[in-house]
């Protein structure tokens, strides 16, 4: 997903990009003001898009660009709280121990954000609501190309991202011992390029 966002960002707003298939009229994708990012084992709950949009909505929630090019009031991404899908938290003996029960159980997990609540941010992990206009205006030619693996943080910590803790998207739990180190291996990978960003 490295660099993925940026690129479609790009697209949306006109930019010069190499899209690996488009079909259908592009002017009517200009007319787009949010895009939900989600990764292939992610799904959205009940209604969670259209609640997403709204708390976006909100004046108060409207994004506000400084001079450093950084969003200062407001929030340029919008995180739900991530729930672990049924079907994968009882997919192995591992997912069994790692998920628990799966799915939402409000008054079992925590409904607020360490990082927002410890320094009014959250971390952006490529799940969420981002504007679009913002991102692009933000982000779009900021980081050097091919230098980071992973932009995800590094794009919350510019837009301003606030956790929805109302709302919740699912994800699935690794399989296995192996697939959840691996993980761990890229997303330190990723980490450790972050550091000049400090």
């Amino acid at each position: 997903k490295r660099g993925a966002i940026i690129e479609f960002v790009r697209f949306l707003q006109g930019g010069q990009v190499e899209p690996v298939c488009f079909v259908g009229n592009r002017e009517q994708l200009t007319e787009m003001k949010y895009l939900i990012t989600l990764d292939a084992d992610t799904g959205l709950s009940f209604d969670a898009a259209n609640r997403l949009i709204s708390v976006a909505e909100h004046p108060l929630n409207r994004p506000v660009i400084d001079k450093r090019q950084i969003v200062t009031q407001g929030f340029g991404i919008l995180v739900p709280r991530i729930g672990v899908d049924l079907e994968s938290a009882k997919a192995t003996v591992f997912t069994r121990i790692m998920a628990g029960a799966g799915g939402i159980a409000t008054y079992e997990q925590a409904c607020s954000d360490f990082y927002q609540d410890l320094f009014g941010s959250a971390i952006f992990s490529g799940k969420g609501l981002i504007d679009i206009q913002t991102f692009h205006e933000v982000v779009g030619r900021r980081f050097p190309e091919g230098a980071v693996l992973s932009h995800d943080i590094l794009e919350g910590s510019f837009l301003n991202c606030v956790f929805a803790s109302d709302l919740s998207f699912f994800d699935s739990v690794p399989e296995s011992i192996l697939t959840y180190t691996k993980r761990n291996h890229r997303w330190i990978r990723g980490d450790w390029q972050n550091i000049r960003y400090l």
